[in-house]
């Protein structure tokens, strides 16, 4: 992945270059993004950042414009492509209880990283990505890379199939009762230490978590969506990297 390093008091840092609006503080060893949002990173020589969808909710403004806590709320992409400095990072804060919304067959394919000293709880929101435009009509698409292929290559196959997976989310009763147990599981988790939900980019899956939390906590709409779709700043490399590699199959 391309990276940019920069000179500090305690060597060269290596991290994922995620746009131009990045700043990078070294003293605070903080990765800021606009005027408020920011993420920890490890500052040793050598250390890449490989979770480029991780973020801290800490700071957002919510009921009666009281802040959240800082190191309490973190979004994630899949840890199973975390490295070294990442998970020292998340063992810091520290994190004390992963959530992976991914499905049984992808956990299986990619498993998470260890965080010391937290608890795993795999919660798949959906147990398999069933849709009209997917496998049931399709044996083509049968793994998810051949959807996502079909996502680069074909505009209304990606609009169709995301509406409907959007949809099954809001009003499925299994991935409703998914969710109430990760609300449940994160506020008894807030007296011990910070809560991780990922799925596999960050952004889907781990998006709608992410506005339950935020909606409940009292965060306005507007500062919910601008999290949301922070998302396409986040990911852009490594969608452009799919779309190359896709589109030359």
């Amino acid at each position: 992945a391309h990276t940019i390093k920069v000179n500090g008091a305690n060597g060269v840092v290596a991290v994922n270059s995620l746009g131009p609006s990045m700043k990078i503080d070294i003293e605070k060893r903080e990765i800021i993004y606009g005027k408020r949002d920011k993420i920890l990173y490890a500052k040793d020589i050598g250390d890449i950042i490989m979770l480029t969808n991780l973020r801290d909710l800490g700071g957002m403004v919510g009921a009666d414009g009281k802040k959240i806590k800082e190191k309490m709320l973190i979004r994630s992409d899949r840890l199973s492509k975390a490295t070294d400095a990442d998970i020292r990072m998340l063992e810091e804060i520290p994190v004390t209880m992963v959530f992976d919304f991914r499905s049984p067959m992808e956990e299986e394919a990619e498993h998470d990283r260890e965080v010391r000293g937290s608890v795993y709880k795999h919660i798949p929101i959906v147990d398999r990505f069933e849709t009209n435009v997917t496998e049931e009509n399709d044996p083509d698409l049968s793994t998810i890379a051949k959807v996502v292929e079909q996502m680069v290559k074909n505009e209304n196959f990606s609009y169709n199939y995301f509406l409907e997976f959007y949809d099954q989310m809001a009003t499925k009763d299994i991935c409703l009762s998914r969710y109430s147990e990760f609300v449940k599981l994160v506020y008894d988790n807030a007296f011990k230490g910070a809560s991780l939900w990922h799925c596999t980019q960050g952004k889907d899956r781990a998006g709608i978590g992410t506005v339950i939390i935020l909606t409940m906590l009292g965060v306005s709409e507007a500062d919910i969506r601008e999290d949301y779709m922070k998302t396409n700043i986040c990911t852009a490399e490594e969608i452009e990297q799919s779309k190359v590699h896709f589109m030359q199959i």
